[in-house]
Formats: structure tokens, sequence, C-alpha cells
């Protein structure tokens, strides 16, 4: 091989490798972009998410009262970890973790929003279950005296604006409506 064609080679081969090297960069770039706006949509979506929860604590209690009144005074009525079809296992609905939420949201305080929002408190007495404590907090006005700081209830930014308008057997079934129209339109999109 002459010096001329080992030139050629050498040069053929670097302008490959320069083309490997452009296409390796603008694969990072990308990477580099989509992680970037990966981090956009995360810190917007939870800002979001704040924002609604926040709102909802600023609803007057006094609004709310009577439909959280009702829903206590259901939820008592009601066994705690009761079916909907009787002798269905996979039927069974847990009261206990309604009234905890409902606890919550009626504890959020319009005065102190972010304070009420993180602590997410509601009022509990060892000595009765979750439905019986739902109804005296609300009933008495007593006050928020455990926290529920392990899970994120998101949940009541829609829970507490419904109470102005349902009680949670309405929340219930209007969850049910909208449970049915989605899969009508799941069912309408595959067919």
């Amino acid at each position: 091989m002459s010096f001329f064609e080992i030139q050629g080679e050498r040069k053929e081969g670097s302008a490959v490798e320069n083309r490997e090297s452009e296409r390796a960069e603008a694969a990072s770039h990308a990477a580099g972009k989509t992680v970037l706006r990966a981090l956009a949509a995360f810190f917007v979506t939870a800002a979001i998410l704040i924002s609604l929860l926040l709102a909802s604590a600023l609803i007057p209690k006094e609004a709310i009262r009577a439909n959280t009144l009702a829903s206590a005074e259901y939820l008592c009525e009601t066994p705690i970890f009761g079916t909907v079809i009787g002798g269905v296992s996979a039927s069974r609905i847990d009261r206990y973790a309604d009234a905890i939420l409902l606890g919550i949201a009626w504890q959020l305080d319009a005065e102190r929003p972010l304070e009420s929002v993180m602590r997410a408190a509601y009022y509990h007495k060892d000595i009765q279950n979750e439905n019986r404590n739902l109804l005296d907090a609300v009933e008495r006005d007593l006050p928020a005296n455990q926290e529920y700081l392990r899970y994120w209830h998101g949940s009541i930014a829609l829970v507490r604006p419904l109470l102005l308008f349902l009680p949670l057997t309405g929340i219930c079934a209007l969850n049910g409506v909208l449970l049915a129209a989605l899969a009508l339109v799941l069912l309408g999109l595959l067919i």
C-alpha cells in the first residue's frame, strides 16, 4: 500500500469517527433536554397540585359542615369494613379510611392553609373508632390531634370542594357515574 492510500484511509476513518462523535453528542444533548423537560413537568405538576390543596383548604368549615355531618352520621350507621354486595369480599369498603380522609378534609384550616395541608391532621381518640371520632369532631368542633403524614392526601383537593354540594354517599355515587362513563369511553375507543 502506498503512502497516499494509507493517508486516504485515515481521512475516511477520521470522517466516520467524526460523524459517530457528532451523533453521540446529538443524542446526549437530546437526552439532556428530555431530563430537563421531565424535571420541569414534575415541578409544574407539583406546584399545581399543592395549589389545588391550598385552595381547598381556603373553603370555610361552615360551608362544608352540613355535608360532613351527614357523611359522619352515615359512616356511624354502616359497618366499618362492610361489603357492597353481601358475601362478596371483593366488594369490601374501608369506611375507616373514609372517616380519616373526611376528618383530614374537615380539619383543614383557612387561617393556616399551608400548615394544615402539610400536617394532614384529624381528630382521634383511642377508645373510639374513626367514624365516631369524625362525628364528634364535626358536632363539637374538636381540634385535630393526630397527624397522618405518611401519605399524600391529594384527593382532598377534590373531596373538600365536593363536600360543598354532596355528602359522602353523593360523592361515591358521582365517582361511580364518572367511572362508568370513562369505562364506556374506553370501550368505545377499543371498538
